[in-house]
């Protein structure tokens, strides 16, 4: 059996500007203001049912960013995409213990079937995730016979602090 596609990603609690985004040899996203809309718009297009993007959320995200406020939040800038059906929200705790550590590496490998093809973007959370994910990944490379497309990060910090990019 081929498996599943697998976009995986966390949001953050930053109050996010628009930006544009730049994947060589993909395309250009303008005026994004989720690093996850980038990436859905430029290495999704394919993704179909039993495929899936799922976005891990603390509570404080899920306040912040998920949800709209006073600006679309990120749920409804992927339903925009077209692809909302295959989007699936995903509790995880903070992170700030070796406990809560150890139940983000349990949810997020709880996601993953055998022989599935992982997209992994690490732009959000704490810094320790990118360490977590690389280890995680590797695991269910031996457990579970995944693939690894490819780990993102939207580098939005190389265009300065989000109030200069702002008035920019």
């Amino acid at each position: 059996m081929s498996g599943r596609s697998l976009l995986l990603s966390f949001l953050g609690t930053n109050q996010y500007i628009p930006c544009n985004y730049v994947l060589p040899c993909q395309g250009t996203v303008d005026g994004a203001r989720f690093v996850q809309e980038a990436l859905v718009r430029l290495l999704c297009d394919d993704f179909r049912e039993p495929d899936r993007i799922v976005i891990f959320l603390t509570g404080e995200s899920r306040a912040k960013n998920w949800l709209d406020t006073d600006q679309p939040g990120l749920k409804s800038t992927l339903d925009a995409t077209g692809k909302g059906a295959l989007v699936r929200a995903a509790d995880i705790p903070d992170g700030g213990s070796p406990d809560e550590l150890w139940q983000i590496f349990e949810k997020v490998f709880s996601e993953l079937e055998d022989n599935d093809r992982i997209i992994f973007d690490i732009t959000h959370g704490f810094r320790s995730l990118p360490m977590l994910g690389i280890v995680l990944l590797n695991y269910a490379r031996l457990l579970k016979n995944i693939t690894i497309v490819g780990i993102y990060y939207g580098a939005f910090e190389v265009l300065g602090p989000a109030w200069k990019v702002q008035e920019v």
